[in-house]
């Protein structure tokens, strides 16, 4: 039972390495395009295969996160990725991170696994304009500026006004911005901060 359970933790944690690498390339090899239109693509709804594969990883989340809520929700196929160009920088909220995490965004899925190091400090985003739901994303750049930038949506609905995204390390510049259920840019305010585990803002979800 010990072996079949190890392979699976081994089969899943090349998944998301796999799926982490595939998003990384993607994203900048659209960077390096022209920007076609000026708007906001269609988001893209998660697979239904990928949904059930996020409740099969409660267990393993629930590990990693240290029994700590709430879950992480975040997974590789969850972020869609988006030319930068579309995001202006008066829109967002600008996120300092301060985490001491020796990992960046360039360690793939270890930045979820607070387990094994990752990162544990978060800060808590504010939507208001928007009706029934709304999506949060963020712009990186990096200090490094030969490992560019990168902007992402994430794919999954939020029905609250507010939400928890980690802040990380103070390895780039980030910004988090929101699409609203019209699919219109919406300004984000930080409306609180703490470490994961804390017990503040419950009820909240993290992404």
């Amino acid at each position: 039972m010990s072996i079949i359970l190890f392979l699976l933790i081994l089969s899943l944690s090349g998944l998301l390495i796999f799926k982490s690498l595939q998003n990384k390339k993607q994203s900048r090899q659209l960077q390096a395009t022209s920007l076609a239109s000026k708007k906001i693509p269609p988001i893209e709804k998660v697979p239904f295969y990928f949904r059930a594969l996020d409740y099969l990883l409660i267990p393993l989340v629930w590990i990693v996160d240290e029994f700590k809520t709430p879950l992480m929700e975040t997974h590789p196929w969850h972020p869609q990725n988006i030319h930068c160009d579309l995001i202006s920088d008066e829109i967002g909220a600008k996120i300092i991170g301060q985490d001491p995490s020796r990992f960046s965004f360039d360690h793939l899925g270890l930045i979820h696994t607070p387990l094994f190091g990752g990162w544990k400090n978060y800060i808590v985003l504010e939507a208001k304009d928007f009706n029934k739901f709304w999506r949060v994303g963020w712009e990186i750049t990096y200090f490094d500026q030969k490992k560019g930038r990168f902007c992402q949506i994430h794919k999954l609905k939020i029905y609250q006004t507010q939400i928890k995204v980690l802040s990380g390390i103070n390895d780039s510049e980030k910004i988090g911005f929101g699409i609203n259920d019209s699919h219109k840019l919406i300004p984000l305010e930080i409306v609180g901060e703490g470490i994961l585990g804390d017990g503040q803002f419950k009820g909240l979800r993290l992404f």
